[in-house]
């Protein structure tokens, strides 16, 4: 979690840092510490990616030092073998490259991706170049490729080749069988070098390489010539291809769930690290991007993981093409009806009974198949009358509302098992599809067991005797959801404390200082470190020191409204943020003192702590602790959100040069 630290505060902050960190160090038992490897794919030459990336290691151990972090890196076959053998705990590879081992070892879901810096802004996209050396007068487009002899570092590399394969292949061009391919391995300066040589007439790289030769002073970008060249406004780097999702970051199966969790909430607050980003030249990284489109690229290339054929056997045909196998036996039977009347008119008047037998024999066939497919069918199938009631249900979707047998519900409204917050707009989707309109939604259920599942329906408008019905596919995405709320609360929620941590903090500073603005009332933030707290940890471990932060973080939202916010910046220092004061800055000033010394009694009470030490007579320490408080009254024309971060940070240092459990107050300076 980042801490701001003001200028004034800074050069007695970092020895205390230092102090703190040396004496954390001491007090770890040998092998304490667990040991986290990261490898990188290198896309340029190892010593450069090792020096790019070594200072995320040292990030991450600064976010989370119970933990040490390595930072290896690997080419193409090393990164396989090292993750097949689970040397590894976490891994930051090219997009194609991760979807080939998601597939053969079971990556999980990417935990982040990274953003890169892009003059001061972050980017997530990045895409392939394809070049020739400038004096090849001959080649100016993708068509003139064909027949020449290509470099590249290997046909894994996305960024490196499939991209560029891919736009030849939209051009009706089959790669490499029309070219002549030649793989130079990584790091892509290598391809770069065989097109300058001679040794072959067109490289493909990944964007920013050719920008970081030519800013080594490797590579004169005159030499060369950019074919296919795309222009976008918001990527100024040399493109050739569409762009795709930057790297993910993942986790191997075999990564601790709770290592991934912190590492994970770690990546998310890295950007506020700024001197970490600046030296491994990134952004920081961003909530996990969709790779869907790097699947579809290697399917369509039949690339590894998809370069075999899938299997298919009916059950798969049945699933995929329901309803247009319905629709198809249905167009079959009145096909054959038509034939029968045509039959029964040409023929004698004792044949016409037969037929109709035949037809009538066929079409109760038909059904029976087509109720044996819905039955077997995984997603809920549903109908509902013009009322909202339910006609017909699948099992799939009786075990969705936890419903044993279809007398439970039959003819029950559909709301009574819709969580009541959706229940208006699920009338008025209903609505929509009754009166002739196809409609997706996303809803909760109450099933009739008490369960909650999120659940997708895709509805549409039936015609039967003369009567609109609203037909229904619905499937469960509560998995879904979930990953998503887990992803926020790791992005906007300190994992100790369950408070607010610095990145919505200052969200809702600016929504305060916009309502300030709208309606002229005051707010106030006030910064409290707690007194002495690194004497606890030295003495009784850092379990006790995180049960004093819990109780002060219950202890802080007791004590405030709940339009207000208590929030964690880290450590053992807090900020507190009051809204909607009065519109008067002497009365607002005077409610924000009254608040400021209720927080100093409430958390100067005694705390009851449990030392977990086993054999220890005396398991709970009754410890009393102090807050130095700067305090910051503020409306929406004294300053920018930073400032008001920036005045109340010091007047919280105001307060420790008093001798501490003193209320500073930036404006006045007087406690």
């Amino acid at each position: 979690m980042a801490v701001y630290i003001s200028k004034r505060a800074a050069p007695r902050f970092l020895v205390q840092l230092i102090c703190l960190t040396s004496s954390l160090l001491l007090s770890i038992p040998a092998g304490a510490i667990e040991t986290v490897r990261i490898g990188v794919l290198a896309f340029r030459p190892k010593p450069q990616t090792l020096e790019q990336w070594q200072p995320l290691a040292v990030a991450l151990k600064q976010a989370i030092p119970g933990m040490d972090f390595v930072v290896e890196a690997y080419t193409y076959p090393e990164l396989e073998e090292a993750t097949s053998e689970k040397h590894l705990n976490f891994v930051l590879t090219n997009p194609g490259h991760y979807v080939l081992l998601a597939n053969r070892i079971g990556l999980s879901a990417p935990l982040a991706t990274l953003a890169v810096d892009d003059h001061g802004r972050p980017s997530t996209k990045f895409g392939g170049v394809i070049f020739c050396r400038a004096d090849r007068a001959d080649i100016r487009s993708l068509y003139d490729i064909k027949g020449k002899s290509v470099a590249a570092t290997s046909t894994e590399s996305l960024g490196g080749y499939q991209m560029q394969a891919y736009e030849l292949s939209l051009k009706g061009m089959k790669f490499p069988n029309e070219m002549r391919l030649m793989t130079t391995g990584m790091p892509h300066d290598n391809a770069v070098k065989a097109v300058l040589s001679g040794r072959a007439e067109i490289g493909f790289v990944r964007t920013g390489v050719l920008e970081h030769m030519a800013n080594e002073g490797s590579l004169d970008l005159s030499e060369i010539r950019i074919i296919n060249a795309q222009e976008h406004p918001k990527f100024p780097q040399k493109l050739s291809t569409r762009l795709y999702p930057e790297w993910p970051f993942s986790s191997l199966p075999s990564t601790d769930e709770n290592t991934a969790r912190h590492v994970a909430a770690a990546l998310f607050t890295l950007e506020e690290n700024t001197a970490a980003t600046q030296a491994m030249g990134i952004h920081g990284f961003v909530v996990p991007s969709d790779y869907t489109p790097v699947s579809d690229l290697l399917k369509e290339l039949r690339m590894p993981p998809f370069d075999k054929a899938p299997r298919f056997n009916l059950q798969d045909v049945w699933q995929q093409y329901l309803w247009q196998i319905a629709t198809g036996l249905l167009a079959i039977s009145a096909i054959l009806l038509l034939g029968l009347r045509l039959m029964v008119t040409k023929r004698k008047l004792d044949m016409e009974h037969s037929a109709l037998l035949l037809q009538e024999n066929m079409l109760k066939s038909s059904e029976a198949h087509l109720q044996t497919v819905i039955d077997n069918e995984p997603e809920c199938i549903k109908t509902l009358d013009a009322q909202g009631r339910l006609v017909q249900m699948n099992p799939a979707g009786l075990a969705m509302i936890e419903a044993d047998t279809w007398e439970q519900i039959s003819g029950r409204p559909v709301l009574d098992v819709i969580a009541p917050e959706y229940r208006a707009d699920f009338t008025k989707m209903h609505e929509r599809v009754i009166a002739g309109e196809t409609v997706q939604m996303e809803f909760e259920t109450v099933g009739l067991k008490g369960g909650r599942r999120w659940l997708e329906t895709h509805a549409v408008p039936m015609f039967e005797n003369g009567k609109t019905l609203h037909l229904a596919v619905t499937r469960d995405i509560t998995e879904r959801k979930q990953m998503e709320e887990r992803i926020r609360q790791l992005a906007f929620y300190d994992p100790l404390t369950n408070l607010p941590n610095r990145r919505l903090l200052n969200d809702r500073l600016s929504q305060a200082m916009a309502l300030s603005k709208r309606i002229g009332c005051y707010g106030a933030l006030m910064f409290l470190d707690l007194d002495n707290f690194k004497p606890l940890n030295d003495t009784y471990g850092h379990a006790v020191g995180d049960l004093l932060l819990i109780e002060a973080a219950i202890r802080l939202k007791k004590s405030i409204r709940q339009i207000d916010t208590a929030s964690r910046f880290g450590g053992d220092e807090f900020v507190i943020m009051l809204s909607e004061l009065n519109a008067d800055k002497t009365e607002a000033t005077i409610q924000t003192r009254v608040v400021a010394e209720k927080i100093l009694a409430f958390l100067a009470e005694p705390y009851l702590l449990t030392t977990g030490l086993e054999g220890d007579e005396n398991p709970a320490v009754v410890h009393r602790c102090t807050v130095s408080m700067g305090v910051v009254v503020f409306s929406d024309h004294e300053g920018t959100a930073d400032d008001i971060l920036k005045r109340g940070d010091t007047a919280m240092y105001q307060a420790k040069e008093r001798g501490r459990n003193q209320i500073a107050f930036w404006d006045t300076g007087s406690s």
